[in-house]
């Protein structure tokens, strides 16, 4: 049973690839395809191939040769409308890699035209993806479209997230005005595990809705390729909450665990999930979580 989740509905259509998200004469366009491989026990990363300001600084060993730590970089710090930036990540049979960010994606106010992030993340078999960028802000305004597909080969595993803050509810400036469309999806053997989707609109009865977002302007989803459910009892005892923290959830559904968080911030938000990453890695992977530097800078 695939996991579907659709907040109004979405323009379904063709999903876009990272090479025709760099197509057009408006906006920044960035295109960055990286491929890895596990050669002797290490995880390289055997090819980047980037056009425009979208680029990996240097891959990183803080655990071992057996996982790559890897930084997307982004230089102009911001989309905004017209821009367009593709990734394309593929690994190889056996490899390790962890991908983050280190900072923030932010998405400005656009005067009409859509920026859109689509990043395709293949993952060979028996090779493990862990998918941790920081959150995605999209500011009042903004006309904003975000995909993340990925696809596992068999015995291919995935643990990674998405979170996304409406507006800047610390400068008590809301998300009133402008276009999101998220899309997250996980196939494996071309079978759909979950298939994720978000669309907001101008003034959207979404955004204070009890069924929708209920006021609160950030949201996320965790999920991880794992079939043993009594993980889902850990989870619920390590991964603690207060009434002031929001709403954090957890389920098992298609082959996944899934984490749900909807509240006010978006540092809290990180921090149960990376409790909850913490908590899953082992599982996952067979070894306890290390957190990539940049976390702590």
């Amino acid at each position: 049973m695939t996991a579907v989740s659709q907040h109004t509905v979405p323009p379904m259509g063709e999903t876009t690839s990272p090479e025709e998200a760099v197509k057009g004469n408006n906006g920044w366009r960035a295109c960055l395809a990286l491929e890895y491989a596990a050669i002797g026990g290490r995880s390289l990363l055997l090819r980047q191939e980037r056009q425009g300001p979208l680029f990996v600084q240097k891959p990183f060993y803080p655990e071992g040769p057996e996982t790559c730590h890897t930084y997307i970089v982004h230089p102009p710090g911001g989309v905004v409308g017209g821009d367009q930036l593709g990734l394309d990540t593929t690994l190889g049979t056996g490899s390790r890699v962890l991908i983050t960010t280190p900072a923030a994606t932010k998405f400005y106010r656009s005067a009409g035209p859509e920026a859109a992030q689509v990043s395709s993340l293949a993952v060979g078999a028996d090779a493990v993806l862990e998918w941790l960028p920081q959150e995605t802000i999209v500011y009042n305004g903004a006309r904003a479209r975000m995909q993340t597909i990925v696809r596992l080969a068999p015995g291919g595993r995935f643990i990674g997230w998405e979170m996304i803050c409406l507006g800047l509810p610390a400068c008590a400036q809301p998300f009133s005005v402008g276009v999101v469309d998220q899309r997250f999806e996980i196939w494996q053997d071309d079978r759909p595990l979950l298939i994720d989707t978000l669309r907001i609109g101008t003034r959207d009865p979404i955004l204070e809705a009890p069924w929708g977002m209920a006021g609160h302007p950030v949201s996320g989803t965790l999920a991880a390729t794992i079939e043993e459910p009594r993980v889902i009892d850990t989870l619920r005892q390590e991964v603690t909450t207060r009434p002031s923290d929001g709403l954090f959830a957890v389920t098992r559904v298609s082959g996944l665990i899934l984490c749900r968080f909807l509240g006010d911030d978006v540092y809290t938000g990180l921090k149960l999930f990376s409790r909850a990453w913490e908590v899953l890695r082992p599982a996952v992977r067979g070894s306890d979580a290390c957190a990539p530097r940049i976390w702590a800078t």
